[in-house]
């Protein structure tokens, strides 16, 4: 029994390692909702102030997903987590030490660095060292990295009342230091993009010729849409305006339209680890239309108003939720499909696109509901005002069928087989 433990442990330490550290930082972009209280009291600002100071984070994520991308196509992954693990506990411990504004400033910006190479690291890896699991362990890295936002919530508050804010900071430090140990168990034996010799210049002049053929193909454009448009349930209803809108528009309280958001977000968590074995039983293209189709069609229900009780509501919400699966299948098919030496960059451009997706939906979301109400007092809203604004989301899922066509198109991953073993230039 300890010898095969062990033998599983040799095996999977690395995608372990790797999923800690991306849960890590994904904790540490949503901790800034669990403290606000503590926070604004400590830098004596405002909630505006605060917000944007909360926004510089997602900003900072969409410019630093292409560098992330460029450079683990290019240099060993173990160094470059390494260091920007090393990076996010500094910036944890400064906060802690040091409460001034500039200093929080800093750390959003370090936090949106770190995150974007511990996504794009995760996934060069697996697609390294785990090309035959790809399809599974993508799914079961993503869900991992999906439970930050549910673990900032409730163990935080919980801890943040049992033990005190200052206190619950110093075990988040902790867990970023049990997340560098368990990163140095990562050993060397990866995949090579660029050949041993190549100058700095010649390097940078093939990132930019991949960067410049990659930011015009209609298979990136199409992933990143097609994935953004599968954010927008998360986006739209969980991080802003879902407990508004559902609460006109199906009659229930408050409460209870966050408790079926809720539902549908832990549902999501485990449809993202089940993406990958449902990939290997029924394919791409089928799957993504049918689950596309439902999401749509129920979100339309919603909308009409058909929807208007709340354990009908939950049950919807979480249908929606275990089908939401094909956002996770873009990230699989672009490791299976794109060559190696791309994938990073490649995965990353996606990533940008899909967050400017769901940063138009949100002011687009608010947009039509001040114009369809003709008023900036949220308490004015009726169910219609809502329902109308509520559309965009059913028929994006509609629109987006148009996508599949380019996003499933059929391609061989390796002309030499599966092998992609070479050393890395900075070795």
């Amino acid at each position: 029994m300890v010898t095969r433990a062990m033998e599983y442990w040799q095996e999977y330490k690395l995608i372990l390692a790797c999923s800690v550290f991306f849960l890590f930082t994904t904790i540490q972009l949503f901790i800034f909702g669990t403290f606000n209280v503590e926070f604004i009291s400590v830098l004596d600002i405002g909630p505006a102030k605060y917000s944007l100071l909360s926004s510089v984070t997602f900003y900072s994520l969409s410019i630093f997903l292409i560098p992330a991308g460029l450079l683990f196509d290019r240099l060993n992954p173990k160094k470059l987590m390494l260091c920007t693990c090393a990076l996010v506990v500094l910036a944890s411990i400064a906060i802690f030490l040091v409460p001034s504004y500039g200093v929080f400033f800093i750390n959003r910006i370090i936090v949106a660095l770190v995150n974007s190479f511990a996504f794009i690291g995760g996934l060069k890896i697996l697609n390294s060292k785990y090309s035959k699991k790809v399809d599974i362990l993508t799914g079961a890295f993503l869900a991992i990295g999906s439970i930050g936002p549910i673990l900032a919530m409730w163990p935080y508050i919980y801890l943040k009342h049992l033990i005190g804010w200052e206190n619950t900071l110093l075990l988040n430090v902790g867990l970023g230091i049990a997340s560098f140990c368990l990163l140095c168990c990562i050993d060397k034996d990866f995949t090579v993009l660029t050949k041993k010799g190549m100058s700095l210049f010649e390097e940078f002049k093939s990132s930019m010729r991949s960067l410049k053929t990659l930011i015009f193909s209609p298979y990136i454009i199409g992933c990143g849409i097609f994935a953004g448009i599968y954010h927008f349930p998360e986006n739209l209803l969980g991080a802003l305006w879902g407990t508004t809108a559902l609460t006109k528009i199906c009659n229930v309280t408050e409460l209870q339209s966050a408790m079926a958001i809720s539902v549908m977000l832990l549902c999501i968590v485990i449809c993202t680890f089940f993406g990958g074995y449902l990939v290997r039983l029924f394919g791409y293209f089928k799957q993504m239309t049918i689950c596309t189709l439902l999401i749509g069609g129920l979100f339309f229900l919603i909308a009409a108003g058909l929807i208007n009780s709340y354990p009908i509501l939950v049950v919807t919400l979480a249908v929606v939720g275990l089908i939401q699966y094909p956002q996770t299948m873009i990230f699989i098919h672009m490791q299976k499909f794109q060559e190696a030496s791309s994938v990073s960059l490649s995965i990353a451009l996606v990533c940008v696109i899909m967050n400017v997706i769901c940063a138009f939906g949100q002011p687009l979301f608010g947009f039509l509901l001040e114009m369809n109400s003709g008023s900036l007092a949220i308490e004015t809203l009726s169910a219609e005002d809502c329902s109308l604004a509520f559309l965009i989301i059913p028929v994006s899922f509609l629109l987006s069928l148009a996508l599949l066509p380019a996003i499933c198109r059929k391609s061989k991953p390796e002309k030499n087989g599966s092998a992609r073993k070479i050393i890395y230039a900075s070795d």
